[in-house]
């Protein structure tokens, strides 16, 4: 593990129903993502596979929580980062 992808990771919630994920980045800059995005990236963990060009890919590439990986049959596939598997701990151990 690379020291410098280490972040603090917390879980607020903002109003009833409406979870989100609060993280600082490296650069201690402060991150949410929505509860779309979050059950996005769980997806991409447990079956990329099934994972239809979903619009929450795009906050999770930018976002350095997953990178697409090129399959030797030509597919691209999402895959999670080492900083998108932190983050999934991080919440895992509050539960």
């Amino acid at each position: 593990m690379r020291p410098e992808a280490r972040a603090e990771f917390i879980v607020r919630l903002r109003k009833p129903a409406q979870t989100y994920i609060t993280y600082y980045s490296n650069d201690r800059e402060t991150r949410m993502l929505s509860a779309h995005e979050f059950a996005t990236l769980m997806l991409v963990k447990d079956a990329a596979d099934q994972i239809v060009d979903r619009h929450e890919l795009d906050t999770l590439l930018e976002r350095q929580l997953v990178a697409m990986e090129q399959l030797v049959s030509g597919a691209r596939l999402p895959r999670i980062t080492e900083d998108g598997d932190l983050l999934l701990r991080a919440v895992r151990r509050m539960h």
